[in-house]
């Protein structure tokens, strides 16, 4: 069975080689990650030996042996072999793959080469409308429009929540169109009663957005949305942006319409009054609740847990770098000087379960109106300044991590504020 030198094709054990079943003919398959089966080598001098299978994938770019993207061996099966790819192929891309018996070091000749086409189908659901409810009436007017995710099918790149306001249940007559990153919050400035209705929801399964222009006090509207990787353009300014792979637009929600007060008044001199307070001792609370239990956290440097939570974050972003907490007193916290001269506004803090246990600790400083690090996952150990055990802790993929700014915290309360962001709770990418 096994032959002592190699054959003209450089296989080493005597079989014959699988043939494959499917994906073949360059056929179309909706996963990233195919099942690639043929029916299995044959020994033709002895029964009863399973021959482990080796599969390779390439990846279609002019020949094989440059661009090999995935291999892997399993164990025979009954008739057929069966091998799932384990890395994530590309859509929209050619693939050409082989399979061959293998058999204590030795090897049989290589299938023919077949080939497949990832076309996985992409569609965006349409969303469901939180707030304002049905019939609600409104106290301000640019209300919060704020809604849950819809479900989406394959990977779309970005998609971004488009909303749309009009006087009409047809919307015809529309007054504002917005655009928000899925998953993201502008800066809202408004009291408790903003809250979100969906509180059961996390704040990255919701997207919110508020008009773009002023409604009319005492007028009924009528409001929708839908999700999108394509361009919005946005009323009553124009925006375009490109879309990362093939586009595609969602169905739009149900509409839903909601009636301003007469008494409302304009969220800009809501922002009127936000500002001239925010050099006063007092400081308005936040809109968001804590996503973690702070009294179930253990502080590695200053415990803030009872600072004014005076800060909402709109935002959480983790690249490889950078990592952006945005939040809405970015540039407005009195600045403060290091030992080294350099002026700063806050921390910001990451929480981490480690062992069944939640630890927090500040990692960087940030300078006035900062809100982005350059730093990556493994940069945590080395700029929480020697918090132990986040001096050993790097996050992994699908991690719960949390976030958090704060006024200067990092050698104790410093400054003349404490105060302090919302913590919010993002799955490591």
């Amino acid at each position: 069975m096994v032959s002592p030198t190699a054959a003209a094709d450089g296989s080493t054990l005597k079989v014959s080689p699988p043939v494959p079943q499917s994906p073949i003919a360059n056929s179309e398959v909706d996963s990233l990650t195919p099942r690639l089966t043929v029916t299995n080598a044959e020994a033709p001098f002895v029964s009863g030996v399973l021959f482990p299978h080796q599969f390779e994938v390439y990846q279609v770019n002019g020949g094989i042996g440059e661009t090999l993207v995935d291999s892997g061996t399993v164990s025979q099966g009954s008739g057929v072999t069966s091998y799932e790819v384990q890395t994530s192929l590309v859509d929209d891309t050619s693939y050409q793959w082989r399979a061959r018996a293998v058999f204590q070091g030795t090897h049989g000749p290589w299938s023919a080469l077949a080939e497949f086409r990832i076309d996985v189908p992409l569609e965006i659901l349409a969303p469901v409308l939180l707030q304002p409810a049905q019939g609600e009436v409104v106290e301000t007017l640019r209300p919060v429009l704020e809604i849950q995710n819809p479900e989406i099918v394959g990977e779309p790149g970005n998609v971004f929540i488009e909303f749309q306001v009009a006087t009409d249940r047809e919307f015809l007559n529309i007054v504002s169109i917005m655009s928000q990153e899925m998953g993201t919050h502008p800066i809202i400035h408004c009291s408790h009663e903003c809250q979100s209705v969906s509180s059961a929801l996390t704040r990255q399964e919701k997207t919110s957005a508020t008009p773009s222009v002023d409604l009319e006090a005492g007028a009924i509207y009528f409001w929708r949305a839908r999700g999108t990787n394509g361009s919005i353009s946005t009323f009553p300014a124009a925006a375009f942006r490109v879309a990362e792979t093939s586009e595609i637009t969602g169905e739009f929600s149900a509409a839903a319409f909601f009636q301003v007060s007469s008494d409302a008044s304009s969220s800009d001199s809501d922002d009127e009054d936000d500002s001239s307070s925010d050099d006063s001792d007092e400081s308005s609370s936040g809109t968001d609740a804590d996503e973690i239990d702070l009294s179930e956290v253990t502080f590695l440097h200053t415990n803030v847990s009872s600072w004014a939570q005076t800060s909402t974050i709109t935002s959480v972003t983790v690249g490889a770098p950078p990592i952006c907490i945005r939040h809405t007193k970015a540039g407005k916290w009195p600045t403060i000087y290091t030992g080294g001269g350099v002026a700063v506004e806050g921390n910001p803090w990451v929480f981490a379960k480690i062992g069944g246990k939640w630890y927090a600790a500040t990692w960087e400083w940030v300078r006035p109106g900062q809100t982005c690090k350059e730093r990556g996952a493994g940069d945590f150990r080395t700029h929480v300044n020697g918090a132990a055990p986040l001096t050993s802790w790097t996050p992994q993929s699908g991690e719960r991590v949390g976030f958090m700014m704060s006024t200067p915290a990092r050698l104790g309360a410093q400054g003349p504020k404490r105060e302090r962001s919302n913590v919010v709770v993002v799955t490591w990418p």
